[in-house]
């Protein structure tokens, strides 16, 4: 008995991504070797260009807005108030290191501890936990 032939035109999925045409995100047409040899996250200093270095999931739902409210999956989502919360932080740092006081480290890292607690819940509950890893790495 011969099976029947499946057609094998594919549609291949839209990609998106929130930081295309950012110089501080991988862009669509590069590799992720390209976009690290281009911004190395252990060299590349911060500056108002390149507050962070952002990569997304191309495969992500592309936001839509529909009388006010977001109708996109739930990763645009996580990306917009991730985002935000990302660029108070580095605004927070900015402003802590024109202060003249002691303790501006364990303030800023007191604030960068709630902003990643932050970041998990808000992707617990979009449901974006996915692919994430909830650790920091540090080079001496």
């Amino acid at each position: 008995m011969a099976l029947a032939n499946p057609s094998t035109t594919a549609v291949l999925p839209k990609l998106y991504n929130p930081y295309e045409g950012s110089v501080c995100g991988r862009q669509l047409d590069e590799t992720v070797d390209e976009f690290l040899n281009r911004l190395p996250p252990l060299a590349t200093p911060q500056c108002e260009q390149v507050p962070w270095i952002f990569i997304a999931n191309p495969y992500q739902d592309a936001p839509s807005v529909m009388e006010g409210e977001e109708t996109s999956g739930q990763w645009a989502s996580f990306v917009n108030r991730g985002g935000r919360l990302l660029l108070e932080l580095r605004t927070f740092q900015v402003e802590l290191n024109k202060r003249e006081e002691k303790g501006k480290l364990k303030m800023y890292n007191t604030q960068r501890e709630k902003v990643v607690k932050q970041l998990r819940d808000i992707a617990v509950e979009l449901k974006c936990t996915s692919g994430k890893v909830c650790t920091f790495t540090y080079c001496s």
